[in-house]
């Protein structure tokens, strides 16, 4: 769903592992305390849409045109993409880490 370079990059700590369970993510960080935390999917999406929105716009909703499947739409100056998932923050965290992926090449 979220990779740990994605929630490095939204979070400003660099992440050792992840587990999903249910509607939260737990992760523990690589700095010398280690600590553990647990996040809502629901906040770390809107933080993703916030980190985001410093790259490109991102615009999400669910589409009546689309079988009612949540999407992800990233705008940029030249390019578009559109990610379609199974939940709005699954499709968040797609466009996201495609962000992350090209950001560099925008």
């Amino acid at each position: 769903m979220i990779s740990k370079e994605l929630l490095s990059e939204i979070i400003s700590e660099d992440i050792k592992s992840l587990r999903i369970d249910g509607n939260y993510i737990d992760y523990q960080c690589t700095s010398e305390e280690g600590h553990d935390d647990t996040i809502n999917i629901y906040e770390l999406a809107h933080k993703c849409k916030e980190w985001a929105n410093h790259h490109f716009t991102l615009l999400s909703a669910v589409s009546f045109d689309r079988d009612n499947k949540p999407y992800c739409m990233v705008i940029g100056d030249i390019e578009e993409e559109l990610f379609e998932a199974s939940t709005e923050p699954e499709a968040i965290f797609q466009a996201c880490q495609w962000i992350l992926d090209n950001k560099d090449n925008s």
